[in-house]
């Protein structure tokens, strides 16, 4: 799990921080609630630090194998210290709280320790 530090900005080289929400079944689920998710939605926040939409979404197929999540007008990029500190070296990231809250898990963590 990942919490934001704020001397952490955009280390990485990125150039934008991006988000969507999205909807998690099955497997990936069940190791979110592991890591803490107490909800009852599948639906869940999505962040990551890229140069465009397109290279989010090479980001999120390289790690899900499923394609194209950032998409349409659910997709916004985010000023916001937190998600900066959290994504700005890249990666894609998902909220443990669902659509709320400021703790993250990688999205490549949880989707390969379920394969």
């Amino acid at each position: 799990m990942k919490t934001a530090n704020k001397s952490d900005k955009f280390k990485g080289g990125y150039m934008k921080v991006i988000c969507t929400e999205t909807f998690i079944h099955g497997k990936p689920l069940k190791k979110l609630q592991e890591l803490g998710y107490k909800g009852t939605s599948c639906q869940f926040r999505i962040i990551c630090g890229c140069n465009s939409r397109s290279d989010a979404n090479k980001q999120w197929k390289a790690s899900t194998g499923i394609n194209k999540a950032f998409e349409g007008n659910r997709t916004k990029e985010l000023n916001s210290e937190n998600e900066i500190a959290v994504a700005g070296n890249g990666g894609c990231f998902v909220c443990i709280g669902g659509t709320e809250g400021n703790d993250y898990a990688s999205v490549k963590e949880i989707f390969e320790k379920v394969k």
